[in-house]
């Protein structure tokens, strides 16, 4: 019975780590993207006064 509830403890604390991974990386990925956006609006400006 004790095991059962380690491996509980253990598989609960696996998913939230794997959750938070996850919501850091969809931030990045976000970011990055956005990045993306402003850089691809951006060149072309800058091209443009060069």
């Amino acid at each position: 019975m004790f095991k059962g509830v380690r491996l509980k403890a253990i598989v609960r604390g696996v998913l939230m780590r794997q959750s938070m991974a996850l919501s850091v990386l969809v931030q990045v990925l976000f970011t990055s993207q956005r990045l993306n956006l402003w850089v691809s609006r951006t060149l072309p400006l800058l091209y443009s006064t060069l």
